[in-house]
């Protein structure tokens, strides 16, 4: 969802690692914004 807040974690071949209050999963790297090196 936009807006989302959580913690980025490793990333690998174009998906990272993602905490949001304790749930975890993985997204793109292309759908993140502001804090990750292009």
């Amino acid at each position: 969802a936009p807006g989302v807040v959580g913690v980025i974690g490793d990333c690998s071949e174009g998906w990272c690692e993602f905490d949001v209050d304790g749930r975890r999963g993985w997204v793109r790297q292309d759908r993140l914004f502001g804090s990750l090196e292009p």
